[in-house]
């Protein structure tokens, strides 16, 4: 969500912290008085407790307008008549309701969220018995719907996708006026700008209705990876966020499929982000130093989202192709086994290459992995002509100039040429025997400057030859003029599917514009 990086601001010193809060009279009407140390065991509570307007009205009969209250804390509220003629009950007097909150699960500090305002809900209850909730102001009433329909289907999808089931009795959505951020993922009490939450069908447009599917079901990924399961620490926000980020489009393609919301992943994702990765001062998706607020902050970019969702799309495909649904496997395994707590990112290759086959691929994933999270910047696979009918394969680091490419060496940083393990995939017209063969090989990757062997290719029979098949890989492709010439042939582009039509034409100008090709 794109409110944490200012919370993470403000929570960075916080976890020692020993506050209490009083808000007997906030905003001169009373609401509640709540030591919030005395909510939860571990340091800051979460969940939301939500008075109905009615209830707000009674605790404040004298006020004209009593604002609603959503506090941070433990699920369901209670509290006294404000009888209390000694004065006590945590500094609430006669005529305040108390609010009382069950002790929240154990949850990282940053996820604490309160709101207050004149607001009003739809709800439903899911099979599974949990309540959600989206609430708006008045004027906005009906555009609540669409939010919680996606917002409870999603959120039975996640669970059974997950094998975990939501852990709070409740998940309340807020649409916020003027709220800064897109959207928080706050632990069962989510706020969004009004924008990403609100759809009226009389109204609103099919890109914001898209828009509203898009961010729920981000915001809700959230709650698994985040909320339940969260980062050690900033330097791998992108467990976080690039898990979000890919998950996203899993649970709107569950929710909303008249959107084929994956045919937009390569240019949402790999392409936003292989622009800025093509740069030499780009940076590692972790391993680096994170020490200070301002550097926190500065994660919340399109590498921590973009890349890393990219990178976790590359590694799906990857094991999925090997052994079916052992990606699904090994993120339940890691969400399981790090819940109520913080996990990084060896741990999580650790619980992927558990799922794999024992073997090769399942003992070296995580090293194989560690190449993208580490290292800085894109791969580029360059095929060329090797005489004799084959095509040779090699890599380096794709720069946008050769002017970032000479910075980069001259800056003498370790990941200025790397080499990656790549999951290369080959796909041409007509097949052949040599593209089999090589695909067979090229299956678990390869991980050298140069490929130790060659492809058998031949235009005329072969036809086109693509690299990167579906584009579920982050790396560019350049080939030699005779590929090129096969591949801008009539009718090419239409026959492949638009992912492979996006990624070819996305790297024929990305090449171009380096002066590559």
């Amino acid at each position: 969500g794109g409110g944490a990086a200012a919370a993470a601001a403000a929570a960075a010193n916080a976890a020692a912290m020993d506050v209490d809060v009083d808000v007997a009279t906030w905003m001169g009407l009373p609401v509640a008085s709540v030591p919030l140390d005395d909510l939860t065991p571990v340091p800051t509570p979460l969940m939301a407790a939500v008075l109905d307007a009615d209830a707000a009205a009674a605790a404040a009969p004298s006020s004209p307008s009593s604002p609603l209250l959503a506090g941070s804390g433990g699920y369901g509220f209670g509290g006294g008549d404000g009888s209390d003629d000694d004065g006590e009950g945590g500094g609430a007097g006669a005529g305040d309701r108390t609010v009382a909150f069950a002790d929240s699960p154990k949850m990282s500090t940053y996820l604490v969220a309160v709101v207050i305002g004149d607001i009003a809900k739809v709800e439903t209850t899911t099979a599974s018995g949990l309540t959600v909730r989206v609430w708006a102001r008045e004027q906005f009433a009906t555009a609540t719907q669409y939010a919680l329909d996606v917002a409870a289907d999603i959120l039975t999808h996640y669970e059974a996708k997950f094998g975990l089931p939501f852990p709070l009795p409740k998940c309340d959505l807020v649409a916020v006026p003027d709220f800064a951020a897109g959207a928080m993922e706050n632990w069962g009490l989510v706020t969004f700008r009004e924008t990403a939450l609100l759809y009226d069908p009389a109204a609103s447009s099919m890109f914001n209705k898209q828009r509203v599917a898009v961010v729920v079901s981000h915001e809700l990924a959230h709650q698994w990876f985040g909320d339940l399961v969260t980062m050690s620490w900033w330097d791998g926000l992108w467990l976080n966020e690039g898990f979000a980020t890919f998950t996203e489009f899993d649970g709107v393609q569950h929710a909303a499929p008249e959107f084929d919301i994956w045919q937009h992943f390569y240019d949402d994702n790999n392409e936003a982000a292989m622009g800025a990765d093509a740069f030499s001062v780009s940076h590692p998706l972790t391993g680096r130093p994170v020490t200070s607020s301002e550097e926190i902050e500065s994660m919340f970019d399109g590498i921590s989202y973009s890349k890393g969702a990219s990178v976790i799309r590359m590694a799906s495909s990857y094991m999925d192709a090997l052994q079916p649904n052992a990606f699904e496997d090994g993120i339940r395994g890691y969400l399981d086994a790090h819940k109520y707590g913080n996990a990084d990112t060896d741990e999580l290759w650790a619980a992927l290459g558990a799922a794999m086959p024992a073997g090769d691929d399942a003992a070296q994933l995580p090293a194989r992995l560690s190449t993208f999270t580490l290292n800085a910047g894109v791969p580029l696979v360059t095929f060329a002509d090797a005489g004799d009918g084959r095509l040779s394969v090699s890599q380096a680091r794709f720069y946008q100039s050769a002017y970032s490419r000479q910075a980069a060496r001259d800056s003498g940083r370790s990941d200025a040429d790397p080499v990656w393990w790549i999951p290369l995939t080959l796909t041409t017209q007509n097949g052949g025997a040599g593209i089999a063969t090589a695909q067979a090989l090229l299956a678990h990757g390869f991980e050298a400057r140069e490929w130790g062997h060659t492809i058998a290719y031949d235009a005329a029979a072969d036809g086109w030859l693509k690299a990167n098949v579906g584009q579920t890989g982050y790396y560019r492709c350049n080939y030699p003029a005779a590929v090129w010439a096969a591949l801008a042939q009539p009718g090419v582009l239409a026959s492949m599917p638009v992912a492979d039509r996006v990624g070819l034409i996305d790297d024929a100008f990305a090449l171009n514009a380096a002066l590559v090709v």
